[in-house]
């Protein structure tokens, strides 16, 4: 990809080839075309209808860039009264009306209610009533249809969902550690996540994520805030990597709108199966993009039937028992114990490093059955 132009070898090469042979295989089977490496939104969040400095320069960046922003714009203040533009604003709200710009409703007022954020602990009626009142205002300051909600703190009830339906609402942007319940709604939430902090900041967490991306059909939603271009530097790290994507040939650009509208969806099963974490799927699945549903459930089987078939190998140490019925007695066992794993891998019901230590402990009781059951021989 074009971030990995003039690197040269690293000590990462052998993993990578490891991933690569992963998706290689991964697209083989599925027969996926591999036609844009990974989709890309811009979600900026907490802008007003009220001009500010830092909201300003960045709507006309990406203007000037003609590159897609999705803003997830406040409607009122904490009174729930409407935060209007004046003439002073005229050409911020002119910028805002661009086609590169789509509006998403950030809850009604964006406070924190009860720590569980503006809608994470209200009924339907209160969220219906909120919806609407701010999805009004934004509509009729802006002139442009709404159909994305951004729930302030990414946090929302079933509730939230069932009042976003009943207001016309269909794409919901949070993070990744909700719960999706609707069908009728598509789930594009943030994707960098803790990357941040191990990347040393969202511009290298953003570029980390692009750049080891391969697969088809992937999907990095960058959500960033004012306070993440505090000085010029970062300002000129953000500006490199606008132009890195938009030069780039393997990365499309949009808004949640457009790319639901592009068919690349992510429904409540995609959602879903990007929240199953195995060990497999920890090094094989890049990190910072919402990865493809059949990626995920293939990935989840293989670590599956990887854990399994450990307690089977010992199979081949219990031809040497002369005794039938202990050798039938320990291939039945083993094989049972492969479904029992097969069956917790697959439906998640234990961790990572449950699993791996459950599967292993059982593989070395065969091993002690086995040389046991060889040492009664003798």
């Amino acid at each position: 990809m074009w971030f990995r132009c003039g690197l040269g070898p690293t000590t990462k090469d052998n993993a990578m080839k490891i991933k690569k042979l992963f998706f290689t295989l991964h697209l083989l089977i599925f027969s996926i075309p591999c036609i844009n490496a990974i989709n890309v939104v811009f979600r900026f969040d907490d802008p007003q209808l009220k001009i500010d400095s830092v909201t300003m320069r960045v709507v006309q960046l990406f203007n000037s860039k003609e590159i897609p922003l999705s803003i997830a714009v406040v409607p009122c203040n904490i009174e729930e009264l409407s935060i209007l533009p004046t003439k002073a604003d005229s050409l911020y709200i002119a910028e805002l009306q661009s086609n590169n710009i789509e509006i998403a409703l950030h809850g009604l007022t964006h406070q924190n209610i009860n720590n569980q954020g503006e809608f994470g602990g209200l009924d339907f009626a209160e969220s219906v009533e909120r919806i609407a009142k701010g999805k009004e205002v934004l509509e009729n300051t802006l002139k442009k249809d709404i159909t994305t909600f951004i729930p302030p703190f990414n946090a929302y009830n079933h509730f939230t969902e069932d009042a976003m339906i009943q207001n016309g609402l269909f794409i919901l942007s949070a993070d990744k550690y909700n719960k999706a319940n609707h069908k009728d709604i598509e789930y594009y939430p943030e994707t960098l996540g803790h990357l941040i902090n191990q990347n040393g900041g969202i511009w290298k967490a953003a570029r980390a994520a692009i750049m080891n991306s391969s697969e088809s059909n992937a999907i990095c939603i960058i959500m960033f805030h004012a306070y993440d271009l505090p000085n010029e530097e970062t300002w000129q790290e953000f500006e490199y990597l606008l132009n890195d994507c938009k030069n780039s040939s393997e990365v499309t650009l949009h808004t949640f709108q457009s790319l639901h509208n592009s068919g690349v969806k992510s429904n409540k099963l995609r959602y879903y199966a990007n929240q199953l974490e195995n060990g497999l799927q920890k090094y094989c699945l890049h990190k910072g993009v919402l990865h493809t549903t059949w990626l995920c459930i293939f990935v989840h089987l293989l670590n599956a039937i990887g854990l399994s078939i450990l307690p089977l190998i010992i199979i081949i140490f219990n031809r040497k028992i002369r005794s039938r019925y202990m050798f039938k007695y320990l291939v039945w066992l083993s094989c049972f114990c492969s479904v029992v794993i097969f069956i917790l891998a697959s439906l998640h019901l234990l961790g990572p490093i449950k699993l791996l230590a459950l599967s292993l402990g059982i593989t070395l009781l065969m091993i002690f059955l086995t040389f046991l059951s060889l040492y009664k021989q003798k």
